[in-house]
């Protein structure tokens, strides 16, 4: 989970290209799995991580 939190916030790679390249059988066991891992799916992920940055600049 950790290569993927990382390709989810360094770069723009859509969540299927993510589990591709980590060898996910498909999409949704990868989104599932990393659901349970982190509480939260792969894109609120990456958005929650995009929200921080953007309020660390306006601050």
């Amino acid at each position: 989970m950790e290569n993927a939190k990382e390709l989810l916030t360094t770069t723009q790679l859509k969540i299927h290209d993510i589990s591709e390249y980590l060898s996910f059988v498909d999409e949704s066991y990868f989104i599932s799995t990393f659901n349970k891992a982190c509480g939260m799916t792969p894109s609120k992920y990456r958005q929650k991580y995009i929200e921080k940055l953007l309020n660390k600049k306006s601050v």
